[in-house]
């Protein structure tokens, strides 16, 4: 290259210039007409006073100079990136650090050091970073970047993982954010797994970088699932608690995980549920925004459950509710027809014919096998055309659902698993958890709309007026106070009296637009899930359900799910 001709183009331009020039013409498409124009548009925005002068001639007299001194241009800069890549993860190193998200503690600065070199995992592919530690000689706190160890326990606050968009919370895996919000996105829209995300994933990422990578940079779907699991307890728990630290797994164990997240369950719940009970309040939709609460039952998800049908829930209202064990059995024969085995044959529907069923318990009905007095009446409305039938009859060996209830414009308040059958008192027994977690009544519809509402309403009043079975506490009679209707849809199949009259929600002319088959819309979208939630363990699927309303609560209010609320405000 002529010295000269280099002296005089910096005359004219600033290396910087130059530079800036260069990176808008290998960024902008060669096949866009009038690109100098275009490429001044976006100098002119971007740059300060001393280029508010350029002209389309200068900016051409710029891209002459680029050609001639040789800059790179795309093809050679995407060459450089691939061959840069390829190296770092042949000598397993970083050009990446990932610090601390705090630097100072104590008044002091945090002593740093090298912990270790991590995979991290964004939307196109993975790449390795170097995790710096710091360490607080005062208050003894070891600080990494989402998370603090403190007595040999693990923490995060709300500022570690909102301001932070690589999320890493130990071992040897990261994921930037826009790759957990695809994930959630793929979930929610898209119906998918973590083995088909990851398996898409993985492919897409390889053919894109011709193989690069090994197998060590690919997603795995059970590292994955056990993080997004710990994600959303992390993010679900900060944006209902007014807490600033929340405690996580010390380790990557996938059954220290399940425990820290069963203990914490019900509170998470009574949150959820009191948060979206005043949804019209936060985040009203309308004229008709929670009028009422509409009820149904989904049992499509059948799976291999403990034989312990006699597993019981305590309610203050309705005392001992009969709901059976979720939890898997501990073998993998599940169940086989042989010669019955006394020791657990107490275990059997008392209205089985085929009592040579061999039970399969869990480890926990194992080691106590010992059913308390329930009530089993099994209600068939062949009047009404309802069915509530047992479903552990004949040989059956699957079961499981859920049932919920919604406001008519498409918000889940609560949820309970079903493990048998959708009888009228595990409807009673889900209507009086979800009141109990709901701190003012006042501010809720009284008005509840079911399939099954006119054996809800007998069975309910005669227990509580005639039987006196149902203790009448304050959720009792509220819930006395309020309107059972049938849905329109299940509307046709009720042929009594009450049904057609008292039950029927056409009577309400001030109910014509209410939404009664909101739920029916919903078992639609889960029946997408079914896969999924028949291969979920009894300890996980119900924050699957948890944490899947939550993100589609969230994306019907517009709320962003990382928001911290100040729940005193409420």
């Amino acid at each position: 290259m002529d010295f000269e001709y280099f002296r005089m183009v910096l005359n004219d331009f600033t290396m910087k210039e130059l530079l800036i020039i260069n990176w808008l013409d290998n960024n902008l498409d060669k096949s866009i007409n009038d690109r100098q124009s275009k490429i001044l548009y976006l100098l002119l925005e971007f740059c300060d006073d001393d280029m508010k002068e350029w002209t389309i001639l200068k900016v051409e007299q710029a891209l002459m100079a680029i050609n001639e001194l040789g800059f790179l241009n795309r093809n050679e800069e995407k060459k450089l990136d691939i061959c840069l890549r390829t190296y770092l993860r042949s000598e397993k190193c970083s050009n990446i650090i990932v610090t601390p998200f705090v630097k100072i503690c104590c008044g002091s600065r945090l002593n740093m050091s090298t912990e270790r070199n991590i995979t991290v995992f964004n939307n196109n592919n993975s790449y390795i970073a170097t995790i710096m530690t710091g360490y607080c000689e005062e208050c003894k706190r070891k600080y990494s970047h989402n998370y603090f160890i403190e007595d040999k326990q693990k923490f995060v606050t709300h500022e570690s993982i909102l301001d932070s968009q690589i999320v890493y919370l130990g071992g040897e895996y990261a994921y930037e954010k826009t790759l957990i919000k695809l994930l959630s996105n793929s979930i929610l829209y898209l119906h998918s797994g973590f083995e088909n995300f990851t398996k898409c994933y993985n492919e897409t990422k390889n053919s894109n970088t011709n193989n690069l990578d090994s197998n060590e940079g690919n997603l795995s779907p059970t590292r994955l699932q056990d993080f997004w699991f710990l994600y959303n307890f992390v993010t679900f728990s900060f944006f209902y608690a007014n807490s600033e630290q929340l405690k996580i797994p010390s380790s990557c164990d996938r059954q220290e995980l399940v425990a820290l997240m069963d203990e914490n369950y019900e509170n998470m719940n009574s949150c959820f549920v009191n948060f979206w009970s005043l949804h019209k309040r936060r985040h009203s939709c309308g004229s008709n925004c929670s009028r009422a609460f509409v009820c149904d039952g989904f049992q499509k998800p059948s799976r291999f459950i403990c034989s312990n049908v006699k597993k019981s829930s305590y309610n203050e209202e309705l005392g001992l509710v009969q709901v059976g064990c979720g939890n898997r059995p501990d073998y993998d024969v599940k169940r086989k027809k042989d010669e019955t085995d006394n020791d657990e044959s107490i275990l059997l529907p008392t209205n089985s014919k085929d009592m040579n069923i061999r039970t399969a318990l869990c480890r926990a009905c194992k080691s106590n096998p010992t059913p308390e007095y329930i009530e089993e009446e099994f209600i068939t409305n062949s009047e009404c055309n309802i069915d509530r039938n047992p479903r552990f009859v004949n040989g059956k060996v699957r079961s499981y659902g859920v049932i919920y209830t919604m406001y008519n414009c498409g918000i889940v308040v609560d949820f309970l698993e079903i493990n048998l059958s959708e009888q009228v008192y595990v409807t009673l027994l889900h209507w009086m958890n979800m009141l109990r977690k709901i701190k003012d009544l006042s501010a809720i519809p009284r008005i509840f709309i079911y399939d099954n509402a006119c054996s809800v309403w007998i069975y309910f009043k005669k227990r509580l007026h005639e039987n006196k079975t149902i203790v009448p506490t304050e959720l009792a009679l509220f819930l006395d106070s309020c309107d059972l209707y049938i849905d329109r849809l299940h509307q046709k199949t009720h042929t009594r009296p009450m049904c057609l009259k008292d039950r029927n929600i056409n009577t309400r002319p001030d109910l014509a637009d209410v939404n009664t088959v909101i739920c029916e819309q919903t078992n639609s979208w889960l029946k997408q899930y079914l896969n999924m939630l028949c291969n979920f363990s009894g300890e996980r699927s119900k924050f699957y359900y948890l944490f899947l309303f939550h993100l589609l609560n969230c994306k019907r209010s517009s709320f962003y799910p990382e928001k911290h609320f100040n729940m005193k405000t409420f």
